[in-house]
């Protein structure tokens, strides 16, 4: 084993939002190789990318998952790999996604008024408005 594996197991996001999260490959023994990140297991309607995708260890690489605005709500469960020429490392992520509903416009109230006819009301003397 040339290096370790760590980062979270759990990632929440938002409907049409994305969300990062850092992984780290650390030195365990020699030789100390390049090592590649990548994802398994992403749903439709998510996109995802690591910056940097390589390095040598140690290193940290920032995942960063997004969201489509119609992306499917609810649990899922994707792998985020480290990989050199000998070993692969895996971290089993649980990925939640949120509906996210806009934010309801305040409510807005208004003053009425009612027109009474007052007299039995004509055009001489259209009557009283009222609150």
């Amino acid at each position: 084993m040339a290096f370790a594996f760590t980062g979270p197991t759990a990632i929440s996001v938002k409907q049409g939002e994305s969300v990062s999260a850092t992984y780290m490959a650390s030195r365990t023994t020699k030789p100390y190789r390049k090592v590649n990140f990548s994802i398994s297991g992403l749903p439709v309607g998510f996109t995802a990318s690591f910056i940097p995708v390589s390095g040598t260890p140690t290193i940290t690489t920032t995942l960063r998952i997004t969201a489509a605005p119609i992306s499917p709500v609810g649990d899922f469960f994707i792998r985020v790999n480290a990989k050199d020429a000998k070993s692969i490392k895996t971290i089993e992520v649980i990925l939640s996604n949120y509906l996210n509903r806009p934010v309801d416009p305040p409510v807005e109230t208004a003053d009425y008024y009612v027109a009474t006819a007052a007299g039995g009301g004509s055009d001489s003397n259209p009557g009283t408005i009222s609150q």
